[in-house]
């Protein structure tokens, strides 16, 4: 157990076959139909977890739409998963994290979208010593498919220059770091 999360499952072994691509510019990690349980799994126990310890509303739940809610927790099991197969941390299992706490080892922050035009979101309150990798997450499809774009070290992004006020009343600003700024994903520095 890494930074005080949740075990998801810690019975299922992190040895389902998946296929990992190497690009030139990003790498690319598909899950296949046998995975696709596991990972949906995960997702509803994730979303049971922060009900259960009142996080919806402080883990970027939608508000409560059970459809998004689902969806969120799908990219962000697939991507997690995704980095881990990539790193090799075959003991990996995905957690129920707060923020501040890293998803893989003791410092890495997985952070996932959808549309390969978003760029690296990191909240001001994260921690600037982490690695933040950034992933696009394809869930439409009968395979799970995520690119790892790159990474970038938290005190990297938390310039003042991609400091962003968020558009929805209330919501805390953040920093948006453009996607041509990230390592190479295979240069992550993965700390067990």
């Amino acid at each position: 157990m890494v930074g005080g999360g949740t075990l998801l499952n810690s019975t299922y072994p992190l040895q389902f076959p998946v296929r990992v691509e190497r690009y030139p510019q990003f790498a690319q990690v598909t899950f296949h139909q046998n995975e696709l349980v596991y990972i949906y799994e995960s997702a509803k126990f994730k979303i049971n977890e922060a009900n259960s310890r009142n996080l919806v509303g402080n883990h970027g739940f939608n508000n409560g739409d059970p459809e998004a809610r689902i969806k969120t927790e799908l990219l962000g099991i697939t991507s997690e998963l995704a980095v881990a197969h990539f790193l090799g941390v075959s003991d990996f299992r995905p957690m129920m994290t707060g923020r501040g706490q890293p998803d893989i080892g003791s410092n890495i922050d997985v952070k996932s979208v959808e549309d390969d035009s978003r760029r690296l979101l990191v909240h001001l309150d994260s921690n600037p010593n982490f690695c933040y990798v950034s992933t696009v997450v394809d869930i439409t499809c009968a395979q799970f498919i995520t690119d790892i774009r790159g990474w970038a070290w938290g005190h990297e992004v938390q310039d003042k220059q991609y400091l962003r006020t968020a558009a929805r009343a209330g919501s805390p600003p953040y920093y948006l770091y453009p996607t041509h700024l990230l390592k190479s994903p295979y240069e992550i520095p993965y700390v067990p």
